[in-house]
């Protein structure tokens, strides 16, 4: 009698619980990646303009982070959007780290307030963190608590 009270049971909370698979969304690296490039030249190099170069960057970063079709010519599996941006990856997610923790002096200063703040909600977020492998998870995610841990 308990068993077949489990198995109904079992039943109703199977089907009527909703499983929600996310789908990936079309690859937005070819359309971003000029875009996003330009504005992170400009930003690393302290180019300040309403709308451009290090707010334009970091508010494209977590377009790069979500779930999409990308697939470099080697890949089996989707990959994250920053991936296909090869070598250039890796100096983005320098330049999120040092907007994040300010130890670029430069971010120090009131025209990137508000840019820092972004940078770092996104250098500590979960979606961030999945898109570290290899030697970048080796060197960012001691560094994610290091700016998890600063005033």
């Amino acid at each position: 009698m308990q068993i077949k009270l489990l198995k109904i049971l079992f039943v109703i909370i199977f089907f009527s619980s909703s499983f929600t698979v996310a789908e990936e969304q079309e690859c937005p690296f070819p359309e971003k990646y000029i875009e996003i490039d330009r504005a992170y030249h400009q930003c690393v190099n302290g180019q300040v303009r309403k709308g451009a170069s290090c707010e334009l960057f970091i508010n494209s970063i977590p377009t790069l982070l979500g779930k999409y079709n990308c697939k470099r010519s080697f890949d089996t599996k989707s990959v994250p959007a920053l991936w296909l941006f090869d070598a250039a990856a890796e100096d983005y997610i320098q330049l999120v780290y040092e907007m994040a923790s300010k130890s670029n002096p430069i971010f120090n200063d009131q025209w990137f307030k508000r840019e820092t703040i972004e940078a770092r909600k996104i250098f500590m977020s979960p979606e961030f963190k999945l898109i570290l492998d290899g030697h970048m998870a080796e060197e960012y995610f001691p560094l994610i608590e290091v700016v998890r841990n600063a005033p």
